[in-house]
């Protein structure tokens, strides 16, 4: 069952919203009256509350401006006409349920100043917060915390009844008054939130729990594996693709690191499109970037290699791993390297990398094709040395005086500094 605007009513509230679509400008009293007309609308109106916070910053603005005087007349910003053109669009047709029905799922969310944490029955998920993020007010770090957990854990659900269970009143409130005018911040959030779960008809509702009840989530969002969120600089990562080409998707990585658009993450992630790269088959991009944690990296060669891959690796400059002749044997393009310092991994919590003293990275282009990898190898010269230099004896690697060299199955492979 549902409520609906009368149909007198709906007209002679869409004409005063053309009229002042029409007008751009008006009277701060009656800019005023057709606020608390459209207010009076929200028992019938399922998304009002979402369409008219801007017309009350607009009001109070003018009449601050004014001294108090509602007789002065207003200009209308660009938002409040965008959301006016929603009341014309959508008041003809608008009804509100009076009962969503019973709850489906149940999210339990917390934020901390490292990041944020959520649970749904036994699916858990977390996240730090970027460096633009971590500033802001708490109120507005739990709100994100429900946003982010609700597009990680229910991405997938459609038709549905959500309660957000959240230790923090303001949030609970601006959710569920869908938006509020004390912070703008806030209210911005909120309205992603409904906005995601309108994409997807989902019914929203918040409830307060005391954060002793809400342990587990407030455990997520502060206990993190730091090491995991290392990204190249967006300097070094420019200079990759002019080397090798933009990826079409970064294998390792997570909201607040990924390097292009699409992203494959390790644990559910908002805006992931692969979560666990191991479960995707890698042959099916056409050029994949993967900068894995180091104890990964023989996995992801063996991948590249069963899967016939192609795309680029970084890894460390360790000739002494069992793993490293497997890279020199995937190449098909010159590596190149770059020496770490503090400038060229960054992480948001880490002010440098604990190996920065003596790391060196090898940028990579790799595949698990032959025909590829034997054509590269095919343009390289036999293994010689540079004047002065020791002469090799055997297949080793070795770095030569005029910088990083490898020696692989008699071909001499010649990095380039990045």
């Amino acid at each position: 069952m549902s409520v609906s605007v009368t149909k007198a009513k709906m007209s002679s509230i869409v004409g005063l919203c053309r009229e002042f679509v029409f007008k751009k400008s008006g009277s701060i009293r009656a800019f005023a009256s057709l606020i608390g007309k459209l207010v009076a609308t929200f028992p019938g109106v399922e998304y009002g509350p979402l369409h008219y916070r801007h017309f009350v910053r607009d009001k109070d603005l003018a009449l601050r401006h004014s001294a108090g005087n509602f007789e002065v007349m207003m200009i209308l910003s660009e938002e409040s006409i965008i959301e006016l053109e929603w009341w014309i669009k959508f008041l003809p047709t608008a009804s509100k349920l009076i009962n969503h029905g019973p709850i489906n799922y149940t999210i339990f969310v917390d934020a901390s100043r490292k990041g944020w944490g959520a649970i749904v029955d036994e699916s858990r998920t977390q996240g730090l917060w970027s460096l633009e993020e971590a500033v802001h007010n708490i109120n507005i770090l739990e709100m994100l915390a429900a946003l982010f957990g609700l597009q990680a854990l229910c991405g997938h659900l459609h038709k549905v009844n959500i309660r957000i269970m959240s230790d923090n009143a303001t949030a609970v409130s601006y959710i569920n008054c869908m938006g509020g005018t004390k912070s703008w911040s806030c209210n911005s959030v909120a309205y992603k939130i409904w906005y995601w779960a309108i994409e997807r008809n989902i019914w929203l509702t918040a409830a307060h729990t005391p954060g002793i009840k809400n342990v587990e989530a407030d455990v997520l969002s502060r206990n993190f594996v730091s090491g995991l969120e290392w990204q190249m600089n967006a300097g070094i990562f420019s200079k990759i693709v002019d080397c090798f080409g933009v990826p079409d998707i970064d294998l390792f990585a997570s909201r607040i690191n990924h390097r292009v658009p699409a992203y494959a993450s390790w644990k559910p992630d908002p805006n992931a499109v692969i979560i666990d790269a191991f479960t995707s088959d890698w042959s099916t991009f056409k050029q994949f970037y993967v900068f894995p944690p180091f104890c990964l990296i023989a996995r992801c060669l063996q991948k590249i290699l069963l899967e016939q891959a192609t795309g680029i690796m970084v890894v460390p400059l360790w000739r002494t791993q069992a793993w490293f002749t497997r890279v020199l044997d995937l190449l098909i393009d010159t590596p190149r390297w770059v020496r770490v310092n503090k400038s060229v991994l960054e992480h948001p919590l880490i002010n440098h990398h604990p190996l920065s003293s003596q790391l060196c990275l090898l940028i990579c282009k790799l595949s698990g094709k032959s025909s590829l990898t034997s054509a590269y190898r095919q343009k390289l010269r036999m293994s010689s040395c540079v004047l002065g230099d020791r002469a090799q004896g055997s297949s080793m690697t070795y770095t030569s005086g005029s910088g990083v060299n490898f020696v692989f199955k008699e071909k001499l492979i010649s990095c380039t500094p990045l």
